[in-house]
């Protein structure tokens, strides 16, 4: 019997799944320190903002933290001083949140550093965001410099299909 239908034809492709490079993110620190420990430590761990990924003894945020405490106890000492001493030393605290900040030093970690008023030898860096750890860069004990990669987060919630399609077949495709 005859009909009229539309006519199919397969088309078999060779493709591989990959993560949405948009998703991607490179955790990467601002200052040279020494890994104390990792929290996440293989790839393929599950992730989520916040998250601690390692503990980072790093000497210029524990003297930039020092500086700090030590322009607070100023300000504290010049209570009944002159008020434009007052005001520098206010501006040297200022000076040192500031600078905390600009090495990425979270804010609740500077929050605690100033209601204790003790400094911590290291500090925790955090998942900026959620998602699957895709490449570990870092162990233990390692020396690490500004800049250096340590981790690959990726959100796999969508992902890729790339496939490769030889040029007599494309009419044949498409989406869906």
């Amino acid at each position: 019997v005859v009909t009229r239908e539309p006519l199919l034809r397969t088309v078999r492709i060779v493709g591989q799944v990959t993560f949405d490079e948009t998703r991607a993110i490179s955790v990467a620190l601002r200052v040279d320190g020494f890994v104390r420990r990792l929290y996440a430590d293989f790839a393929g761990m599950m992730v989520h903002a916040g998250d601690p990924l390692l503990e980072l003894y790093a000497p210029i945020i524990a003297t930039t933290e020092q500086e700090l405490l030590l322009a607070k106890r100023l300000v504290a000492g010049l209570a009944e001083a002159d008020p434009e001493a007052r005001v520098r030393a206010e501006a040297l605290v200022e000076a040192g949140r500031r600078r905390l900040a600009a090495l990425e030093v979270p804010a609740k970690e500077i929050q605690r550093l100033e209601a204790s008023g003790a400094a911590s030898p290291t500090i925790t860096i955090e998942a900026p965001a959620g998602g699957s750890i895709v490449e570990k860069r870092v162990v233990a004990g390692q020396r690490v410099m500004a800049g250096d990669p340590l981790y690959r987060i990726v959100d796999l919630s969508e992902v890729w299909l790339e496939g490769e399609i030889f040029e007599q077949d494309l009419p044949a495709v498409r989406v869906g």
